[in-house]
């Protein structure tokens, strides 16, 4: 099925092969493409039909400003537990009835952007090349790449990410819990990062604050608050 979904819309398919997780399957897509803006899915998610646009658009717009920009956060939302709001009787429904999304609104909690964002979510963010491999990519000791990417945009003291407001993505998926599996077989942040989650995650607003000092006209000027 995922074969004839890929050539009803002329793209390529590659299987990653030995099975090696989420963090495996995160590296292989992106070696699977050497564009140096790509728009990366990692989980199930269904698209707005403004989202490649607009984040195409807002990625170039920071970057010409001069945002050191290594990932965009595309706003979005979750539907296994909000989808009552939206008038879906089930989540079962949302899979069964996805056109209905379109009447969905922004979430509010990117109103206040264009800004500096913390953790982009790995089910869907744009991502710099560059920034990527000068970071070393994706890595592969643990299975929350996203997690451990964002750790090392901000303590590299080289580049940002930011979000930029709209509508993105629904996130339809569960694929993102690993289920309670072995550390050695998921991995660990601290095994990846060398450190644990609350120095990480102290560090990193740290980080974000002095990158506020310095971008705080560029993204007012652009419509954040």
């Amino acid at each position: 099925r995922d074969i004839e979904v890929c050539l009803h819309h002329r793209a390529e398919f590659r299987h990653a092969t030995p099975w090696g997780g989420r963090a495996a399957n995160a590296r292989h897509t992106m070696d699977c493409t050497n564009w140096r803006v790509t728009l990366f899915l990692n989980d199930d998610v269904w698209l707005f039909p403004e989202a490649v646009r607009d984040s195409l658009r807002w990625f170039y717009t920071l970057e010409t400003h001069g945002v050191p920009l290594a990932a965009l956060a595309v706003p979005g939302w979750e539907t296994y537990r909000e989808h009552p709001q939206w008038g879906f009787a089930s989540w079962d429904q949302c899979l069964a009835e996805p056109w209905r999304f379109e009447a969905v609104p922004p979430n509010p909690g990117f109103s206040h952007t264009p800004a500096l964002h913390k953790n982009p979510f790995g089910a869907c963010m744009v991502l710099n090349r560059d920034a990527y491999v000068d970071l070393g990519g994706f890595t592969p000791r643990y299975w929350a790449e996203d997690d451990v990417y964002n750790h090392q945009i901000w303590l590299s003291d080289r580049w940002v990410a930011a979000a930029y407001p709209g509508r993105g993505y629904m996130h339809l998926g569960a694929q993102s819990w690993h289920h309670g599996e072995l550390e050695a077989f998921v991995g660990s942040f601290q095994a990846a990062t060398g450190m644990d989650v609350e120095e990480s995650g102290r560090r990193q607003v740290e980080s974000i604050r002095r990158w506020e000092d310095k971008l705080r006209d560029v993204f007012t000027s652009l419509g954040g608050k």
